[in-house]
């Protein structure tokens, strides 16, 4: 299995064996067309959101694309506690009674921190740490943050909180929008299903993953 259909059955895996998954991205395209499909057609997603800059970016990328952003619950995370427009607001000093309201949810929980989480605290990868704490058992996580914001040591830290740890980059040829070819490689897993490897794909105009 290659390509497409390869991304599709690992994702698939993933999903069935409830694995936390981190996915580091080097470009934004490929995070919003899979931020698109673990969003779309889910009964219970809650998404978290690390400063009112994010959920700004978030909106404007629904508009085009005609995303129901609030088809999930929108947890937001700024640094007065106060915000418009989302089900849930938290401070960057209140994070214990953030924590204490995962423990709480049940379904998928999306973390959408980009490089924000590294900006806020010093502490960042123990913020990661205690929302993997405390959320249920059966609480599908996934976290979408940017490569190139961590060193090398940082993204191992972090990969090893998760159950699986993906990296979504652009080949190096020069190609027009929609010709770019990303690199969807597994650099961790923990289960034998999801095997470390890299397959290839595109993302078309409507932020769509497909084949090469």
């Amino acid at each position: 299995m290659e390509g497409l259909e390869g991304i599709l059955y690992k994702l698939e895996k993933i999903e069935k064996r409830n694995c936390r998954t981190v996915i580091f991205y080097e470009n934004i395209y490929p995070a919003i067309a899979l931020l698109k499909r673990l969003i779309a057609e889910r009964k219970t997603a809650h998404l978290l959101l690390f400063s009112n800059n994010t959920l700004r970016q978030l909106k404007l990328i629904s508009g085009y694309l005609n995303l129901d952003l609030y088809s999930a619950e929108v947890i937001l995370v700024n640094s007065d506690g106060v915000g418009e427009g989302v089900n849930r607001v938290f401070s960057y000093d209140d994070i214990d009674n953030l924590l204490s309201y995962i423990e709480t949810i049940d379904g998928t929980l999306i973390i959408v921190c980009r490089s924000h989480l590294k900006i806020v605290s010093e502490d960042y990868p123990k913020i990661i740490f205690e929302i993997l704490e405390r959320a249920k058992d059966n609480l599908r996580v996934y976290a979408l943050t940017n490569l190139g914001s961590y060193t090398s040591i940082e993204r191992s830290i972090i990969s090893s909180l998760f159950d699986v740890a993906i990296v979504l980059k652009k080949q190096d040829e020069y190609f027009g929008f929609g010709e770019e070819v990303y690199e969807f490689h597994i650099v961790q897993s923990i289960i034998p299903e999801v095997q470390p490897g890299m397959e290839y794909f595109r993302v078309d105009v409507e932020m769509e993953i497909v084949s090469r």
